[in-house]
């Protein structure tokens, strides 16, 4: 009787322990499974980061028929800056149109999506040491260190005229 008792004992130990190894092995897996759909916070943030820098290309401006003024210029840098969640600035320092300098361009709060789609505008922005005001809208797109923007500039020639139309395109690359 004792042998049939231990026999029991360890036929009962055996599937315990199975037992538990395979609790163990399914808790090992539910924890690996669980660490696949973890999320980071930040991940907005690094497509930012990867958008922001200095674009080095080249600005042609046509008038509001797409007729070219002037030639393109080349060697021509715009700066993206990281401003907050789904946003970005845009600078345009020292634009010259033509051999008119127009001066720094600041496009504030631009929309960016995760595709990489820009899209802001921006109102009375001061021109020529601030003689002139313009109406600025920018859209395109920035990825893969490239940029391709369309800048509306609606801006008057002199104080008191009406404002003429130009279309400013950046092509560029970081």
């Amino acid at each position: 009787m004792e042998t049939i008792i231990s026999w029991e004992i360890f036929l009962l130990t055996k599937y315990v322990f199975l037992s538990m190894k395979k609790n163990l092995f399914f808790l090992f897996a539910l924890i690996c499974s669980m660490s696949l759909f973890t999320a980071c916070s930040d991940d907005d943030d690094d497509k930012k980061e990867a958008v922001a820098g200095t674009y080095t290309g080249t600005i042609t401006v046509t008038d509001e028929a797409g007729t070219p003024i002037g030639d393109p210029l080349t060697g021509q840098k715009i700066t993206i800056v990281d401003a907050g969640k789904d946003r970005i600035n845009l600078e345009l320092k020292d634009f010259k149109f033509g051999t008119v300098p127009v001066g720094d361009l600041e496009i504030k709060n631009v929309a960016v999506n995760d595709k990489g789609e820009v899209n802001g505008s921006a109102s009375q922005v001061p021109i020529m040491n601030g003689v002139l005001q313009a109406d600025i809208t920018v859209s395109g797109t920035v990825k893969d260190k490239k940029a391709n923007l369309l800048i509306d500039v609606s801006a008057p020639l002199t104080p008191g005229t009406d404002p003429i139309k130009m279309k400013v395109t950046f092509i560029g690359a970081r």
